[in-house]
């Protein structure tokens, strides 16, 4: 018994689930209106939809959607109307009244007894009452009746979320309980209350509902009346987009009782405006609509477009479709082709709502074709510029080309990089290539141009399209270290695309980085336990690259790098620490962001490390020698002089290294400081700190002495005194270089 139950369970679960399906499809289909939920022939007809532009829609009293009106439609008695942005509609009642429904706006429309009501949820309406039947207005359930003379013209608004309905007598009469109201004044209408008031400013023009079109650079001018205390007082001119005015997006200050604004301050479609006077209450507002006074754009067939019928299905007619661009409020167009340019030979004409035409069955021939955009109100609307084609005999889909080369390399030369901001490269942009080898194709039989695509990834993802003409070569305009893909593409006479060929890369790499040079190192120490625990750190530094993120740093023990290790680094430089006396090899390359290489390996840098122990020497007592004769001062050259300055060492510097080969000679320039007034110099170069182990000595005339005999291994040590007529200074302090032989 448990199956049955589980499968009734299931059925259950289904059914409820499609029930579900159902309902809400039936939901949607009611709110988009996809059919009528009321029958026409139970409705009662009180008049027609005369104009309805953009989006004005109504429901039925006893219907629950709303749906799109059109021109000539009928209207029911209770209809709720919706007028949206930039729309309106035009009403005629059957008792002879016409109604104008503004943008925004929602009203429900009822006639009784004769009688028009009309119950304006909120937006604004004009009405012109053709006979002396009463109106109605309805606001929050409470009826004002209102009899109105013949011809009479009313303007009614209410700003949403108030309860208060203004209605303004634009021309005519009218007499709400017992009082006259005429031309130019108010009556307010607040729950049972009916309020006459003077109105302080009327607006005059535009008037209410009015559209003007403006000539290019040409000015509004807005005219109004003032009465009473606002006579001759400042006031401000304000723009809206809605009717309430909590936020103009216009307002400026006027003196007397017009305004001119030019079209550079005038906004596109339908606005509200009103005048405020500084010490009063503000015109009721009008709507007006203003528009550029130019003709439709052309957009396709552009001008001199070619179509060519398709050879492959025999094709011997062409459909054609027409497009423009329009921003003059046009609610219908007129499109003519013809086959001359003075439009005498007509071939087509058509009238339609929207901004595109199909036309078919145009033979081979050169056409042309304009379009105007129609209005009611617009008198003399301008045809737009005149647009040619031609539609051609048969043509088949261009081969596909065949690429000359599938991978090409090339370095963006180093005095390009030089020339080309870091900022720029970090921004993404790319250089200009200088000497960058083309990509090549095959000439396409029935090729009238070739469209080439270029992408940073083989998938041509946000792939560039250029126009090439009817060259077969390529050079990218712009490029940056990586890969950069490109294929190509035929288009025949008659517009239609042949397939792409097969992808080509340009490998682009910048030069690799310039390592500085990394001067040898000779360390002495004094024990083996100083030199077994001894290291040093080579600082190993490279010029900035263009467009390099990162770097790659490779260290070996050859210059082969058999062994070897890499580093990565952001920086231009990195500190190894060696312990090990020998040379190492190390070399560089850039990386961009993602870590691959833009260049190759820069030369090769040798960092060469000795370790020496230092044995001091064996120092002997020298023989006592008999003391010498006194020599006169003369003789000896002269005595110390104190005063006399001591010279300052230059080159070589202390501490600096010496590397030279055991059988090559060594020529070593040593460089000091000139003194003036000294006549000579003397020069000592020893194996010891202390100058007891002498190698050199030498008297010299100028301030630079070149060794050119082989020094000693190690240490070597230098200073240098000045001479005079008289005597000599004292000894300067000592240089010490390493000395190494390989």
């Amino acid at each position: 018994m448990k199956a049955p139950k589980l499968r009734l369970t299931v059925d259950s679960a289904i059914m409820t689930v499609a029930g579900i399906t159902l309902a809400t499809s039936v939901f949607f289909l009611l709110q988009d209106g996809f059919f009528k939920d009321y029958d026409a022939n139970d409705l009662k007809a009180v008049g027609t939809f005369k104009m309805s532009r953009n989006d004005v829609r109504r429901r039925v009293d006893s219907g629950m959607t709303w749906s799109n009106v059109e021109e000539k439609e009928t209207v029911y008695e209770g209809d709720s109307i919706f007028t949206g942005e930039s729309s309106e509609a035009s009403i005629q009642l059957e008792n002879g009244t016409s109604i104008k429904v503004d943008p925004k706006s929602l009203v429900v429309i009822r006639t009784k007894n004769g009688s028009t009501e009309i119950d304006l949820m909120y937006g604004s309406l004009q009405g012109k009452i053709a006979t002396a039947d009463p109106l109605v207005i309805k606001e929050s359930g409470v009826e004002q009746k209102i009899d109105v003379k013949p011809n009479t013209q009313v303007r009614i608004v209410k700003q949403e979320k108030q309860k208060i309905v203004r209605v303004q007598v634009e021309k005519g009469e009218l007499n709400v309980e017992n009082e006259s109201v005429k031309q130019d004044e108010v009556i307010q209408l607040f729950e049972k209350k009916a309020v006459v008031q003077k109105s302080v400013v009327t607006l005059v023009s535009p008037s209410n509902g009015e559209t003007k079109w403006l000539p290019m650079g040409s000015s509004l001018n807005f005219r109004w009346k003032s009465a009473g205390a606002a006579v001759g007082k400042p006031a401000r001119i304000e723009f809206s987009r809605e009717s309430h005015f909590e936020k103009p997006f216009y307002s400026a200050e006027a003196s007397g009782d017009r305004f001119a604004v030019s079209d550079s301050n005038l906004p596109e479609g339908s606005f509200y405006w009103r005048v405020k006077p500084k010490d009063g209450d503000p015109s009721l507002p009008a709507l007006m609509t203003s528009y550029a006074d130019v003709p439709p754009m052309p957009v396709l067939p552009k001008e001199a477009q070619v179509y060519s019928l398709e050879a492959d299905r025999d094709q011997a007619l062409k459909t054609v479709f027409f497009t423009w661009e329009d921003k003059s409020g046009s609610v219908d167009y007129q499109l003519e082709v013809a086959r001359d340019s003075d439009f005498k030979d007509v071939v087509k004409s058509k009238l339609g709502k929207e901004k595109v035409e199909r036309v078919v069955d145009l033979g081979p021939g050169t056409y042309y074709w304009h379009v105007k955009g129609r209005h009611p109100e617009r008198e003399n609307a301008p045809f737009s510029r005149l647009m040619s084609f031609s539609i051609k005999a048969g043509a088949r889909v261009p081969a596909v080309p065949q690429m000359t080369q599938s991978e090409l390399e090339y370095t963006i030369p180093e005095k390009t990089l030089a020339k080309f901001p870091a900022a720029m490269a970090k921004a993404g942009r790319g250089v200009k290539p200088e000497n960058v080898e083309p990509f090549s194709w095959n000439a396409v039989e029935n090729a009238q141009s070739y469209e080439v695509e270029v992408a940073l990834d083989e998938d041509f993802t946000n792939a560039v399209r250029s126009d090439n003409g009817s060259a077969t070569q390529f050079k990218p305009k712009e490029v940056r270290p990586g890969w950069l893909y490109m294929r190509v593409r035929a288009r025949g006479a008659d517009g239609r695309m042949g397939p792409s060929s097969k992808p080509a890369r340009l490998h682009v790499m910048i030069p690799p980085p310039e390592m500085k040079r990394v001067k040898p190192v000779v360390a002495t120490f004094k024990s083996d336990s100083e030199l077994k625990k001894a290291g040093h750190e080579f600082n190993l530094q490279w010029a900035p690259q263009r467009f390099a993120a990162a770097y790659e740093l490779q260290w070996g023990a050859d210059p082969q790098f058999t062994k070897s290790k890499k580093f990565k680094v952001r920086e231009t430089s990195r500190l190894l620490k060696v312990t090990k006396p020998d040379s190492y090899a190390a070399r560089v390359r850039a990386l961009d962001a993602d870590g691959n290489p833009i260049s190759v390996y820069s030369g090769v840098e040798v960092a060469s490390y000795r370790k020496e122990l230092f044995i001091p020497p064996v120092v002997q007592k020298p023989a006592v020698k008999a003391p010498e004769p006194r020599v006169p001062a003369s003789v000896q050259g002269g005595s110390l002089i104190s005063s006399l300055p001591i010279p300052q060492l230059r080159e070589p510097a202390s501490a600096s290294a010496l590397v030279s080969l055991e059988d090559a000679p060594t020529f070593v320039t040593f460089k000091w400081k000139a003194l003036k007034g000294a006549q000579s110099y003397t020069i000592q170069i020893s194996s010891d700190a202390d100058f007891t182990n002498v190698v050199k000595e030498q008297k010299v005339n100028a301030n630079s002495y070149v060794f050119q005999k082989g020094l000693p291994e190690g240490k070597v040590f230098w200073r240098v005194r000045a001479n005079t007529k008289t005597g000599f200074s004292n000894w300067s302090d000592p240089n010490d270089i390493n000395v190494i032989y390989q």
